[in-house]
């Protein structure tokens, strides 16, 4: 069932700019390293690793996120469709 608001197709695609970002991260970090330290091409994978491990983590972070988002606004009032709470009654 979609998030109200039709965010499903932006979380998957936090997702996954996440973890390509993580990688590419790792690897430009890497690269710049093995080139200050002449030790090519060592850092670069170490950094390719990192970002990957670190994509993993936030990767099951955010779609545990998802979820409970997704959970709260199946849970919500029907005629509330909003975040904001309904007018006060005078």
């Amino acid at each position: 069932m979609p998030v109200a608001g039709g965010r499903d197709g932006v979380q998957m695609a936090a997702i996954g700019l996440e973890m390509a970002g993580s990688v590419v991260g790792g690897l430009l970090l890497g690269s710049f390293l093995d080139g200050r330290f002449g030790t090519d091409p060592w850092l670069a994978l170490v950094g390719v690793v990192a970002g990957a491990v670190t994509a993993m983590v936030r990767m099951v972070d955010l779609a545990r996120r998802f979820e409970r988002q997704r959970r709260a606004a199946e849970a919500a009032p029907a005629g509330n469709t909003t975040d904001r709470p309904p007018p006060a009654q005078p």
